[in-house]
């Protein structure tokens, strides 16, 4: 609890721990050292670092079990990276449906939060196909 993650490292490691990745996530934010820049951009790099290492749970919707092979990142992180990166990601890859929930024909959400975004005009711009599907 004093910033050294080692334990909880080598319990992921093990299959055995019991935290998602928005506790693990939590945990990085809330016990990091204080040497080290605590901005949402460098935590989702380091978060990201941790999972490509296999150190940390990949970053999936609730709707999908931690035992699936599915790599499909949760809405909510996707939303913490467009934050950190900016108008660099493509808004059809945060807007997703499958990463809050499990019908790939609800675009309820995704409709909504493209329309969010866009407003704001902080991302790349929809391509036309993309924008029909979400339409």
């Amino acid at each position: 609890l004093g910033g050294d993650q080692r334990m909880e490292e080598s319990i992921f490691k093990r299959k055995l721990s019991p935290f998602d990745w928005r506790r693990r996530l939590a945990m990085d934010l809330t016990y990091c050292p204080t040497t080290m820049k605590q901005d949402v951009s460098s935590l989702v790099k380091r978060y990201d670092a941790k999972v490509s290492k296999g150190l940390a749970p990949f970053p999936r919707p609730r709707h999908i079990s931690n035992e699936s092979k599915e790599l499909i990142e949760c809405v909510s992180y996707r939303l913490l990276r467009f934050g950190s990166l900016g108008a660099t990601t493509p808004l059809g890859a945060i807007v997703d449906p499958r990463g809050h929930t499990a019908s790939i024909h609800d675009f309820s959400l995704a409709f909504h939060l493209a329309a969010a975004i866009s407003a704001m005009g902080c991302s790349l711009p929809l391509s036309e196909v993309e924008e029909q599907v979400l339409i």
